[in-house]
């Protein structure tokens, strides 16, 4: 069964009778769901942008210029890096086994990630808080008398996309 996911903006993707087959005919930033898995799971992919400095600012100057000018600007919400070794930086080992692990294990509060990883509790928390920043993690509102925030994941694949 194919399966065709069109919004406002057009057509982002088509799947096939081979479900882990994805045809992406739009290159989004944040791609939604995309296809539904054998157990009823979604898909979703966030993708972070590696560009160079200096096509970032020629797209700032654009975007400036067409402000200036008082033409529409489109607005994007973007995470990219000036390289692969910043994004390497970033996404290191100790964060992408946090991430792996609030997927699979779906811990309650930052301080049980902290135990199921056994890592000291500040410094997951530091790194969830900054995972958080880059849209990759969630923390959910305490349900309880204490202040526990649960972490959860907004995307279940990262893709890097590189310009050349």
């Amino acid at each position: 069964m194919a399966t065709t996911i069109i919004t406002p903006k057009g057509i982002i993707a088509t799947t096939g009778t081979d479900r882990n087959r994805i045809r992406l005919h739009q290159s989004n930033n944040w791609l939604t769901t995309l296809t539904k898995t054998e157990r009823g799971a979604s898909m979703k992919i966030k993708t972070i942008k590696i560009k160079s400095v200096e096509q970032s600012l020629k797209e700032a100057v654009h975007a400036y210029n067409d402000t200036a000018h008082r033409r529409p600007v489109k607005l994007q919400h973007e995470t990219f890096f000036a390289s692969i070794a910043a994004a390497r930086r970033v996404l290191t080992p100790s964060r992408i086994t946090l991430l792996r692990t609030i997927k699979q294990q779906k811990p309650e509060s930052i301080y049980e990630l902290a135990k199921l990883i056994q890592r000291d509790f500040k410094n997951v928390s530091q790194d969830i808080v900054f995972l958080s920043a880059l849209g990759l993690v969630d923390l959910e509102k305490p349900h309880g008398v204490r202040h526990q925030r649960k972490p959860v994941l907004l995307s279940n694949h990262i893709c890097l996309d590189i310009a050349i």
